[in-house]
């Protein structure tokens, strides 16, 4: 069978069933989807300059030694990691016609992968991790135990510095931030086995010092305007619409997280009161709001109106059954459909439930108030958080901005100055 045929069995008719399947049952973003098919559309070009009339696992392999060479996989940088990822899917949907999405991590079943994990279960035990930080302690830790691995080292007896730091070499060296990122879980996990007397020698104190400092990148900010046609799009005369439009009243009104509205309860609201009180599920914080008389209408239409029965105590269910809590994916979804409907384009910003937050305490910086107002209502446990918000306030910025004072030109060709000829 030739693939460059149009029958249901091509290469090309392949990828089109592969990225209707990310998006209809993975709720992949287009973003997300078209990221994959360019590499597919590569891969398809390869097929057809190697002259191959069909695909299977090999051929997928040869691309991407093709592709890549025989870099070791923690040399792969970002693009090249996406490149293997969209290589598996392929195969995987040409074979099962289905993609499963599995962790990039590897099998914690050594001596040593088992006190990893029981680390592992200790942070998500002892802290409010949100699922990605628990994702990303088991992927940075993962790099860590592929490494001992392949140079077999199975016992906590054969770790010693050398070791470690030969790990550390093995990393993409321009990827500093993931180099960073498995020194900070390595510090952590040593020392937490130190303290559990796994290992008679803190190693985490061995650890070579990271000064990497990543800039924390400017936040999203939405106008004003831009929330009230969103909110104002968002068709209420319908079950989904009556849900959404009551979360993103929350969203836009306190600046709550996703993960504190998948965690909303009946308990949290007190009618009489007119009050919300939650323990913030990332920090553990706990916030009393004031019941706003449009928030609570909306949540009441909801619960009337379009709310299935369950006997689950949360406020916000999914619409399609077993009906359980709605997830932070879903919030994602929510929002994003809003701004399709209202026709708003996120120019360069970050589009998702976060720029509510982002908005408000832009907007409560315009109106001056102070930081620990601000991080009072977003909930922040101190105003180092806060102070990320400043930089978006331009016009603030400006007003706090020095005069340069007019250097006279004879600095300019002064001897011994930088510019002297």
């Amino acid at each position: 069978m030739n693939y460059e045929s149009q029958d249901l069995n091509s290469f090309d008719h392949l990828i089109k069933r592969a990225s209707l399947y990310l998006k209809e049952n993975l709720s992949y973003s287009p973003a997300t989807i078209n990221v994959y098919h360019k590499f597919w559309k590569r891969l398809s070009h390869f097929l057809k300059e190697s002259s191959y009339t069909k695909y299977d696992k090999s051929v997928g392999e040869e691309f991407i030694l093709f592709a890549l060479g025989k870099k070791e996989p923690l040399q792969y940088n970002r693009f090249q990691k996406n490149l293997v990822r969209s290589v598996k899917f392929i195969t995987e949907f040409s074979l099962d016609n289905k993609i499963t999405v599995m962790p990039e991590v590897e099998d914690f079943t050594s001596n040593i992968g088992v006190l990893i994990e029981s680390f592992l279960l200790y942070r998500e035990k002892e802290n409010r991790l949100s699922l990605r930080t628990r994702h990303d302690d088991r992927l940075y830790l993962s790099k860590f135990i592929h490494y001992l691995n392949a140079v077999e080292i199975s016992e906590v007896a054969q770790l010693h510095l050398s070791i470690i730091t030969n790990f550390l070499q093995s990393l993409n060296t321009s990827q500093r931030a993931m180099r960073s990122s498995c020194i900070i879980r390595l510090r952590k996990m040593f020392s937490y086995w130190y303290d559990q007397k796994v290992i008679a020698i803190n190693l985490a104190r061995q650890l070579p010092n990271d000064v990497y400092r990543q800039q924390a990148k400017l936040p999203s900010v939405y106008t004003k305007l831009e929330i009230t046609t969103m909110l104002n799009s968002i068709d209420r005369s319908n079950g989904q619409g009556k849900r959404d439009y009551a979360i993103l009243l929350l969203l836009s009104r306190y600046g709550l997280r996703a993960s504190d509205i998948c965690q909303l309860k009946f308990m949290n609201i007190q009618w009489e009161e007119n009050t919300i009180t939650i323990d913030q599920y990332k920090t553990g914080k706990h916030l009393e709001l004031p019941l706003l008389k449009e928030v609570g209408e909306a949540i009441i239409d909801y619960l009337k109106y379009s709310r299935q029965k369950s006997t689950l105590p949360n406020i916000f269910l999914k619409l399609k059954p077993p009906y359980g809590p709605m997830s932070s994916g879903s919030i994602y979804d929510a929002v994003n459909k809003a701004m399709r409907f209202a026709g708003i384009k996120p120019n360069c910003r970050k589009h998702g439930s976060h720029i509510f937050r982002h908005t408000l305490a832009s907007l409560l910086l315009k109106e001056q108030s102070v930081l620990p107002i601000i991080s009072e209502v977003l909930g922040h446990t101190s105003t180092d958080s806060t102070k990320t918000y400043i930089r978006i306030d331009i016009d603030a910025l400006r007003i706090c901005a020095l005069e340069v004072p007019v250097v006279d030109s004879n600095f300019y060709i002064q001897k011994g100055g930088c510019f002297y000829e």
